[in-house]
């Protein structure tokens, strides 16, 4: 499964993400040959068409990958980029991704990690070369290699039996003796993970957005080793849960921080697949805070600590600002390499991952003016960019709705086959430039509001979170519970983060032994604390001290 899809599963987000042909050059290479380099139409350089006006390659268009990588690396070193110190953890090979794009270690200041080392050992490919771990004939760099064949001689489903009850150890304390599988994975990676934890407080992150094949520019980018960083962040909060069994609630913590400041770096990315892999991993991380809130029963100076180091994570890269460079950049260069190669022969892919039989043929695109094109992409991230912007949840919301009623009946021509037939009656060059944007840009509206909901689901999370620390510090130095969450204020919190989904203050309600906390959640319906994994399921986010018995 490719990363992203895996990411947005974990979400909850469903498929999508922006236009449907973004979607298809960004899940896979594209194997076909799109013909030869060259002009099929006209366009003029300039903020409102190509946004960047340098520098330019031999055909006369932008070169959208050097100008990106130029502007998210601005500032970075191999020194101070977390990135750098992620891939010496993961080596040359990390587990679950394929092709690693040339100079991408390069573009980092790095050279290539070595073959072997101590590198991260995926979970699947512990299980698969353990024995001879024990005996010390295996390599780790082999591991990988190793594994599907190891996969195809026995239980398939074993492994996927040991990957659920690794997923169900991350969201609670377990001691060692519960899962022999497990805590032996965790205790083969001591060394990579302590590496991690010093990697991953550096200044800057930058992640290289590089094509696998140079003709297809951003549209071809590999995200390399973010499968991998999601994995190591379910090590992560799998083992400050067995520390946190064991009564280790030092280590247990520290873990913790590594796996949150993990997310956040990976969210500094430019683009909203890492932010959407940032907020994967800080989810497990906010699972595990919640989990040591209530088994470690923090002391007033611990308390204290554990909501100053939450605040003390570094910010991610807004969604807007992604959207409005890498997600912008994107969009065009991907415009002009329709201009450049014609139409991909392999399919483009609607907002679910189906097929589309749009029809368009090469001879739509002989002398189109792109201008309108570029123009209508970039009035649409400007708008896009603006909506993210807004303070107000409801006015998002509003928003992004009226932009997808606006963009709906381009995307159902377009998915619908009836493209062909909407260029032939455009007539001028102009029109059909005009008219090709909004069909190959409309789907991008109706799916914003996944990334939109997820990014204020994770928010919610943790401004939910760092209200129940703050709780539990009142509660060690008053003896009790406040009445009210106003009372945190200004004392053990500046102020108190509301429900960003109703638009009120968090729901709270305080007993004799510890309280309910939550959030409404996307749904805005109060559900009485019912999360995900109560039965009947709900959406509300919810802290309960103490917590539930485990599953």
């Amino acid at each position: 499964m490719p990363i992203i899809d895996a990411t947005l599963l974990a979400l909850g987000l469903g498929a999508g993400l922006l236009a449907c042909f973004f979607i298809l050059m960004k899940r896979a290479e594209v194997k076909t040959d799109l013909g030869e380099a060259g002009n099929r139409g006209t366009f003029t350089i300039g903020p409102a068409t190509t946004y960047l006006t340098g520098p330019v390659n031999e055909t006369g268009h932008i070169d959208y990958v050097t100008a990106l990588n130029d502007r998210l690396s601005a500032g970075v070193t191999a020194r101070n980029n977390a990135n750098v110190g992620i891939w010496e953890v993961l080596g040359p090979n990390p587990p679950g991704d394929g092709k690693i794009p040339l100079d991408f270690f390069d573009r980092m200041g790095m050279t290539a990690p070595p073959a072997t080392g101590d590198y991260f050992v995926g979970l699947w490919a512990y299980c698969a070369g353990r024995d001879e771990v024990r005996r010390g004939q295996v390599r780790r760099g082999d591991y990988f290699v190793r594994l599907w064949a190891y996969c195809a001689r026995h239980a398939l489903g074993q492994l996927n039996a040991v990957g659920g009850a690794v997923e169900n150890l991350s969201k609670r304390p377990w001691t060692a003796d519960e899962h022999a599988v497990a805590s032996g994975w965790l205790r083969a990676n001591e060394k990579p993970l302590a590496a991690l934890r010093e990697a991953v407080k550096r200044s800057q992150y930058y992640h290289p957005l590089l094509p696998g094949k140079a003709e297809k520019g951003l549209s071809g980018a590999i995200f390399s080793g973010l499968t991998a960083c999601r994995e190591l962040a379910a090590a992560l909060a799998t083992r400050a849960m067995l520390q946190l069994g064991h009564g280790n609630a030092s280590e247990a913590w520290q873990d913790l921080l590594t796996c949150h400041r993990l997310g956040r770096q990976i969210g500094r990315g430019g683009t909203l697949f890492e932010g959407l892999v940032g907020l994967a991993i800080e989810q497990f991380a906010i699972r595990g805070e919640i989990a040591f809130l209530g088994r470690a029963r923090p002391d007033a100076e611990t308390a204290e600590r554990c909501l100053r180091d939450l605040f003390e994570i570094p910010k991610v890269r807004t969604a807007a600002d992604q959207i409005d460079l890498a997600e912008r950049t994107w969009a065009l260069d991907t415009f002009m390499q329709f201009d450049r190669h014609g139409v991909p022969q392999d399919p483009l892919y609607d907002a679910d991952f189906q097929p589309i039989k749009h029809g368009l043929t090469e001879a739509v695109l002989i002398g189109i003016d792109w201008n309108p094109a570029l123009e209508f992409a970039n009035t649409s991230i400007d708008r896009l960019a603006a909506i993210f912007r807004e303070k107000d949840r409801a006015t998002r919301v509003r928003k992004l709705t009226e932009m997808e009623v606006e963009m709906r009946p381009h995307y159902t021509r377009f998915i619908g086959g009836g493209g062909p037939a909407a260029l032939k009656n455009a007539g001028s060059a102009t029109e059909r430039g005009r008219v090709l944007g909004q069909l190959l840009f409309a789907s991008s509206a109706l799916t914003f509001g996944k990334v939109h909901d997820a990014s204020d689901r994770i928010r919610q999370y943790f401004d939910t979170v760092t209200v129940a620390y703050a709780l539990a510090w009142y509660q060690r130095v008053n003896g009790q519970y406040p009445d009210s969450l106003a009372k945190l204020a200004p004392t053990y919190l500046k102020t108190v983060p509301g429900d960003v989904f109703s638009g009120k203050e968090l729901i709270y309600r305080p007993h004799a032994t510890g309280f309910l906390l939550y959030s409404v959640g996307v749904n805005g319906i109060d559900e009485g604390g019912r999360w995900a994994d109560d039965k009947p399921p709900g959406d509300d986010i919810v802290v309960r001290i103490p917590q539930p018995p485990k599953p």
